[in-house]
Order: structure tokens, then C-alpha cells, then sequence
């Protein structure tokens, strides 16, 4: 008899279904894995999974948990941070029922090791998709390393700091060869030495390789790393390396040529570590920061790394940038950061010397003396500077005023300078009609808001908190800034209570912190809907005392609560009497029931409390 073939994929649904029912495929997961993961409950404190009794729930919707939506097969599980833990030895045989899982993140978990004939070498025989093991933050020691090369699926493998020391025996490390699809390893934050580098030569599949915060020091032979030819990020940080130095007098150029990251921060490396870089023509970013370079910076030294895009030099003791000659060198330079070394003063040349960097967009000169120097006759032919950060510095007293020379500005940050004491706002600022993001935090700044500032049509970000700001914010342009998306207002010297009104209109505010500060309606009630819907309210204060927010006879309408539910130092909230709709979260409720808030919803239409 002929079968329709109408007939036949009905046929075939029912018998695939049949067997997937027979392997325990339901309520969304499998069976098995779920009595795995309730297994795996008591070694890792933090989860809050099912409890006993309640074994049939699905376990793809479980915390941590992440399944394939055809198969409901489990293919991630991040079961990190397994708070009150103490040190303790990991049977990896648990993890064998997930044939499809992917990824697994163990990290933050003081493991020691894994108990004897139990360790990731089980997983090779069944685990055939795992891609990524993240291990970082425990207590493993090097001898973890030939375990793991059994996972010869593994691409990405995470040993940040744990306790591992470079390979007494060469083939200790060697075994990581056989992981021939690795293209990230972290290694940061251990105690490797250079003898390390000779055991990584065979990893010609990596791309990313950190060896950050370890032992390595002097001089670091650029032939150990010729097999690494597809790295393209390198994190040598935190280290105490002196130089790169050459092999049977082989030119010491760097071999990457694919490398576009290249972090070298905070190792002892002085000017001449530039000439080793001249072979890295892919390089986007090369951090710097914190060596011992010093004197005048040639820029021509790194006149053949065209695609650099970022470069970080602060922390050093660099006088003043020597070119470029020609406009081609660094001119897709984007991103510079100079932060610390202009305390060693001739900020002025330094500065000025930057006009050269015709395509830059973000300067970054934070815990900087700039004291001598105004910033419109230093920076001035930076005419497409969109990000300068200065938290932290000595600026001159005429900083603010004189900042409107940069008007193509959309990031400004400003905060905790010295130098700005009793400064008021004045039309400097009002003149950075793109400026997007203003923080002026901590500066001791005096008198009222500008009028002018209603000028910044665009700005999403303010934070003038910590001041000495005075008058009534009611009149002044905040509630002229449509834009605004966060503000930051307090501990300043406002007039009290600070009025909820003169936010009303700002349709996209999301975050208002006002730390100290008295926030109330006016005294005469008026029924008004404010359009913002705030994701985030902050009254914190650092005294004992209680702030009392009176939101009540106002004719509000909407779900307002879940907005209210970071309010910090809050004794009693009143919303009585409104048109608020929803139910009070529990999220809303429970901070504050050791605090003895108060909560008031008399009379609000279809609040339901928990």
C-alpha cells in the first residue's frame, strides 16, 4: 500500500516524538540533565534551583541555565561564584550527562583541583561540543594542564588567577599543543615566568593570549613567539619586562602581524621599546601607560603603524611629542591617553605639540597639572575633539570660561579638580551646543545655574553633585533639557525642599540622584502626570536621617512604583490618593522592612500590595 506523502511527514512527527519522550525529554529539558544539575546544587551555594519535591520543573528556565531551544538539551551552564564555599575538589564527571553543553563557567569557586581519576579528561569522551571553560579565580596549580588538554574541542579556556608557576619539565605545558582549535588563553594573574613563552610556541590557532600580572621580566626574546602567527591580541601587562631583545642577530621586530591589541602597561620598558614595534602593521591599540619613558615622545618611531587607532602613554615622564612631519603618521589616531605624566610638568608644550593628531577624538588627561595652562591656546587646532577627560586634575582658574573654544565637544568630564574653587558657570560652557555628557562633580563650584545652559539641547548626562551650587532649581534651565537622561544634583546648597515639578517635563529622565536632598511636590496641589518614567530615584544619606517623599493628591497616573524601587534613606512614601495602577513588586517592599519604612496607598486606584 502507497503511503501520501501527506500522510508520511505525519507518520515521521509521531516517531520522532515517541523517541524523544523515550530519552525523557520533557517539561522543556531532560530528564537526566536535570537530575544532574540538582546533583550539581550543594557544590555551588549560590544557585537557588528547585528543591526536592519540585524535581519536575524546567530546568531551561533555571538560573544560570541555558538550553538549545530545538533540543532542550543543556548548553551552558555559568556556575560561578559559589559563595561561603572553602576550598574543595571537583568530581568533573558530573558534567557528563551534557552532551551538547558548549560552555561551562566555573569560575570564582576556590577549587583546588579534581578529585583523583575524576578530572576534565572524562569530559573528552562524550563532551565533543565544549568550546569554552572559564576556570578563573580558583585554586588550581599547573598540574591541572594535562587534563585539559584532552578537551581537544576546547576554543576559549579562562585560567585567570589561579595558582600556576611555569613547567618544571618542558612537556608540562606542552601538552597544550594537542588543543589544536584554542584561540584564547588566559593565563593572567599567576606566577609564570619567561619560561612559559617556549611553552606556548606550538598554539598557532591562538588569536588571544593574555599573560598579564605575571613573573615575566628583562628581556623578552621576540623568537619565542614566531609560531604565533594568527595572535591578535596580546596582554603583557603588569609585568616587569625590560625590553624585547633579538635572537642570533635577528632583527628583535616583533612577529605579529596580525596582532591589532597590544597591551604592555605598568612594565619598565623606556623609549627604545618603540623601534621593536615597528613590524606590527595591524596593530589598532598599543597601551604604554605606566613605564619609564621619558624626554621627548618621536612620533616617527611608530610612523609605520598606520591602522593605529588608540594609544595610551600616561603614567610616563614624556616632555613633548616630536612631530609627525609627515600628516600621514598616526592619522587615524582616534583615541589618546595621557593622564598622570603632565605632573611632571611643560603641560603647555606637551599639549600644544598634539596639533599634529589632525583625526583625534578622545583626549584623555586625567590626575593631569594643567594649572598653567589654558586649554583654548593648548588644544585649540584639535577641531574634532568629541571626548576630553580631565577628573581629578589642577586646572587654571579660567578653565570653564575659556572651554567654549572647543565646540565640537560631546563628552566633558570635569570632576574632583583642583583649581575651580569658587568658580561660577558662566557662558563657556553654554557654548558647547553638541555637548552630550557634562560631569562637574566635586569642584567646589559656586552660585546659580546659567540660563544659557537650556542652550545644550542635546545633553543626556549631567552631574554637578558635590558643589556649592544655591538657588531654586525650579527656575532655573534644568526643565528646559528634554534631552536629559540622567541627573545628579546633590550635595549642593539648593533651596529646600527641592521641587519634584521641575523635572515633570523631562520625558526621557530615567535616573535622578539628589543624595541629601529634601524632594517634595510644591505646597499647592495641582493634578499633573510627570512624563518621565524613572528606572532609578536616590535620596541616599549619610546621616541617620530619614527623607520623606509626599507624592499623594496628585492625579498621577501609570505604574510609577517599579521606577521608585532604588529610593535609598526613604522613611515614609506617600502615594495616596493618585490614579497609579499595578501591584507594589516585592523587589519595592522588602529593602526597607528592617528600616520600618512607611508606605502609604490609601485611596490609589488598583494598587495591590504584596
Amino acid at each position: 500500500m502507497q503511503i501520501e506523502m501527506g500522510n508520511l511527514k505525519l507518520i515521521l512527527v509521531a516517531v520522532i516524538t515517541l523517541v524523544l519522550l523515550d530519552g525523557s525529554w520533557s517539561h522543556g529539558c531532560w530528564d537526566l540533565e536535570r537530575a544532574s544539575l540538582l546533583q550539581l546544587k550543594p557544590f555551588f551555594t549560590r544557585l537557588n534551583w528547585p528543591m526536592k519535591g519540585e524535581e519536575s520543573s524546567d530546568c531551561c528556565q533555571w538560573d544560570m541555565v541555558e538550553c538549545n531551544t530545538s533540543t532542550g538539551r543543556v548548553i551552558q551552564l555559568s556556575l560561578y561564584n559559589g559563595w561561603g564555599m572553602s576550598d574543595w575538589y571537583l568530581n568533573a564527571s558530573y558534567f557528563l550527562p551534557f552532551e551538547e553543553l558548549r560552555s561551562l563557567n566555573l569560575s570564582h569557586n576556590w577549587i583546588l583541583g579534581c578529585i583523583e581519576n575524576e578530572g576534565f579528561e572524562v569530559l573528552s569522551s562524550k563532551l565533543s561540543n565544549l568550546e569554552v571553560l572559564d576556570l578563573s579565580y580558583n585554586k588550581f596549580d599547573s598540574s591541572i594542564i594535562s587534563s585539559l588538554s584532552e578537551i581537544s574541542s576546547l576554543k576559549s579556556l579562562y585560567l585567570y588567577e589561579n595558582e600556576m608557576t611555569s613547567p618544571t619539565h618542558k612537556n608540562d605545558f606542552g601538552r597544550l599543543s594537542r588543543l589544536r582549535n584554542l584561540e584564547l588563553l588566559d593565563l593572567g594573574y599567576n606566577n609564570f615566568d619567561n619560561k612559559i613563552l617556549s611553552s606556548l610556541r606550538d598554539l598557532s590557532s591562538l588569536r588571544v593570549l593574555n599573560l598579564a600580572i605575571n613573573g615575566l621580566n628583562g628581556t623578552v626574546h621576540a623568537h619565542e613567539f614566531n609560531h604565533l602567527i594568527n595572535l591578535e591580541k596580546l596582554d603583557m601587562s603588569g609585568n616587569r619586562i625590560e625590553s624585547f631583545g633579538s635572537f642570533q642577530g635577528v632583527d628583535r621586530l616583533l612577529p605579529w602581524s596580525n596582532l591589532e591589541v597590544l597591551n604592555l602597561r605598568g612594565n619598565l620598558f623606556n623609549n627604545s621599546v618603540l623601534s621593536s614595534l615597528r613590524g606590527l602593521l595591524q596593530l589598532k591599540s598599543l597601551n604604554l601607560a605606566g613605564n619609564q619613558m621619558a624626554g621627548a615622545f618621536h612620533v616617527r618611531e611608530l610612523e609605520s603603524l598606520k591602522k593605529l587607532e588608540e594609544l595610551d602613554i600616561s603614567n610616563n615622564a614624556i616632555e613633548k611629542f616630536v612631530g609627525p612631519e609627515d600628516s600621514t603618521t598616526l592619522d587615524k589616531l582616534k583615541i589618546l591617553r595621557l593622564g598622570n605624566f603632565l605632573n611632571y610638568g611643560k603641560s603647555f608644550v606637551v599639549l600644544q605639540s598634539l596639533g599634529g593628531f589632525s583625526s583625534l577624538k578622545t583626549l584623555d588627561l586625567r590626575y593631569s597639572n594643567l594649572s598653567e595652562t589654558t586649554i583654548h591656546q593648548a588644544l585649540g587646532n584639535l577641531s574634532t575633539l568629541e571626548e576630553l577627560f580631565l577628573d581629578y586634575s589642577t586646572l587654571h582658574p579660567d578653565f570653564l570660561s575659556s572651554i567654549g573654544r572647543l565646540g565640537s565637544l560631546k563628552t566633558l568630564r570635569v570632576g574632583g579638580c583642583a583649581g575651580l574653587e569658587n568658580t561660577i558657570l558662566g557662558q563657556g560652557l553654554c557654548q558647547l551646543k553638541n555637548l552630550q555628557e557634562l560631569y562637574l562633580y566635586a569642584n567646589s563650584l559656586e552660585g546659580t545655574l546659567p540660563q544659557c545652559l537650556a542652550n545644550l539641547s542635546s545633553l543626556r548626562y549631567l552631574d554637578i553633585s558635590q558643589n556649592q551650587l544655591t538657588g531654586n532649581l525650579a527656575s532655573t534651565p534644568i526643565s528646559n533639557l528634554l534631552s536629559i537622561e540622567s541627573l545628579s544634583l546633590g550635595n549642593n546648597n539648593f533651596q529646600d525642599p527641592i521641587s519634584f515639578h521641575s523635572f515633570a517635563n523631562l520625558s526621557n529622565l530615567k535616573s535622578l540622584i539628589c543624595e541629601e536632598c529634601d524632594l517634595s511636590l510644591d505646597t499647592v496641589r495641582q493634578t499633573w502626570t510627570p512624563k518621565f518614567q524613572l528606572q532609578e530615584l536616590d535620596l541616599l544619606d549619610y546621616t541617620t536621617k530619614k527623607y520623606k517623599l509626599d507624592l499623594s493628591e496628585n492625579s498621577f497616573q501609570g505604574n510609577i512604583l517599579h521606577s521608585l524601587r532604588d529610593i535609598k534613606s526613604l522613611g515614609v512614601l506617600d502615594i495616596s490618593n493618585n490614579n497609579f495602577s499595578g501591584a507594589i513588586p516585592e523587589q519595592f517592599v522588602s529593602p526597607w522592612q528592617d528600616s520600618k519604612m512607611d508606605i502609604k496607598v490609601i485611596k490609589s486606584r488598583d494598587i495591590c500590595s504584596i
